[in-house]
Parts: C-alpha cells; sequence; structure tokens
C-alpha cells in the first residue's frame, strides 16, 4: 500500500470508529490484510484505550507480533498505538465564555432575543 510505494514517509491513522475485539475481528476473511494495512502507519490512534487494547491483543493474537502497551514491534520498525481523545473540552469552552468580549456578545444576545429560546 502507501507503505510500498513511500516507504520513508511518515504515515498517521486514526479510527474514528470503535475497534472490536479479536474474537469479533477474527471472523473477518480479509483480517490479516487489514492488519497489515493498518500497520503500514507509524502511529495508529484511536479514542479510547478499550479499542487500543482490541487493536493490540488482536495484532498479538492474529500476526504473532511483539505487542507492547505502547506501540507494535515489527521486524523493521516500531509502530506507535496509542489513545488520543477527541472532543469538546469543557474548561476550554467554559475559559472562553468568561472572555469580556464573549460576555458583552451574550448579553447584546439576551437583549434581542428576550422571551425567546434559542438552540
Amino acid at each position: 500500500m502507501i507503505r510500498k510505494k513511500l516507504p520513508e514517509a511518515q504515515i498517521g491513522l486514526f479510527l474514528h470508529v470503535a475497534f472490536p475485539s479479536s474474537e469479533v475481528f477474527r471472523c473477518l476473511a480479509v483480517r490479516t490484510e487489514l492488519l497489515d494495512g493498518m500497520l503500514g502507519a507509524n502511529l495508529i490512534g484511536f479514542q479510547t484505550e478499550e479499542y487500543v487494547h482490541h487493536f493490540l491483543q488482536t495484532c498479538n493474537r492474529l500476526l504473532n507480533v511483539e505487542v507492547m502497551t505502547t506501540g507494535i514491534q515489527l521486524e523493521n520498525r516500531f509502530v506507535d498505538v496509542g489513545t488520543f481523545l477527541i472532543g469538546i473540552d469543557p474548561g476550554t469552552i467554559q475559559r472562553r465564555r468568561e472572555n469580556p468580549e464573549v460576555l458583552e456578545w451574550l448579553q447584546k444576545i439576551q437583549v434581542v432575543y428576550t422571551g425567546k429560546h434559542l438552540i
């Protein structure tokens, strides 16, 4: 895949969906091809620790590769695997709401839309 055409490329992969347990993944006919393709990346990211665990366990069980908590050791390189939360940081949103400019806009909006519900 990409790794074969660009062996020195820095490739990142982030799965925005759940990664199934090894028991489920092993039922796929193309399981090895999928894992080999994913392992072409330098860094593989998941949204939760559970998905990281499923991926590492699946690679260990199906490909018999050396797995560590931080990634997978292949014959000629290491693939980093980690959790990268994607979403809204409530603390940052609250701090921005307290900004004087934002407070001024909130007051203007409240005056303009008095008696109405904004969604």
